[in-house]
C-alpha cells in the first residue's frame, strides 16, 4: 500500500509501522505476563492483521497495491501526461508503450510501465521485436533483462517492474 505514496513519507510510514510493531508487541507481551488472556487473544488477531503483509495470500495483496495504484494515478489522464510514451505498431495495431515512474524501494527498483500491448507480463521470449524496439529508447537492460525482475499487473494497461537491489546493475537512466 505504502508502494506509491510520497517517496519521503513512504519511508517514514515503513518507520513508524516497525515502531508501531514494536510498541504492539510490548503491549501483548505485557498483558500475557499478567495473564489477562481476553487481551492475549485479541492481541493475537491484531497481529494477524498487521502481519499479513509477511505471510498472506499474495491475492489480497495484489488487489491492495492495485487500488494503491489508482488513488495514486487518478485523474489517469493527468498521470499518462507524464509519462514518457513511445508509440508503435505491433501486430498491425497502434500501441503505446512507455516508463511512468521510478521508485527506489527497500530491496530493489520500482519501476511503472504503461503497455497498451500487454508484452510487458508476458516472457522474454514471447516478446515480438517491435515492442522490444520500442522499449529500447528507455533502457532494455533494465527493464526486461534483469533476470530476477518479476512483472506484474497493476491495473488498466499499467505494469509493475520489481527489479531485486542484487539484479539491478546501478544504472540511473533517464526516462
Amino acid at each position: 500500500l505504502l508502494t506509491f505514496s510520497h517517496p519521503v513519507l513512504s519511508d517514514w510510514l515503513v518507520i513508524l509501522y516497525l515502531l508501531w510493531s514494536v510498541a504492539l508487541f510490548v503491549v501483548f507481551l505485557c498483558a500475557l505476563f499478567r495473564r489477562r488472556w481476553n487481551e492475549v487473544v485479541s492481541f493475537l488477531v491484531i497481529w494477524a492483521v498487521v502481519l499479513f503483509p509477511i505471510y498472506g495470500s499474495y491475492a489480497p495483496l495484489r488487489w491492495l497495491q492495485a487500488e494503491a495504484f489508482r488513488i495514486h494515478a487518478s485523474p489517469l489522464d493527468k498521470y499518462l501526461s507524464r509519462c514518457k510514451l513511445i508509440e508503435f505498431v505491433g501486430n498491425n495495431v497502434k500501441q503505446k508503450l512507455g516508463v511512468c515512474e521510478r521508485h527506489g524501494a527497500s530491496g530493489g527498483v520500482l519501476v511503472v510501465i504503461h503497455d497498451t500491448a500487454g508484452e510487458s507480463a508476458v516472457p522474454s521470449a514471447q516478446r515480438t521485436p517491435e515492442w522490444i524496439a520500442a522499449m529500447a529508447h528507455f533502457s532494455p537492460h533494465m527493464l526486461f533483462s534483469q533476470p530476477g525482475a518479476q512483472t506484474r499487473h497493476l491495473l488498466g494497461d499499467f505494469y509493475l517492474i520489481d527489479i531485486p537491489e542484487q539484479d539491478w546493475d546501478g544504472s540511473d537512466d533517464d526516462f
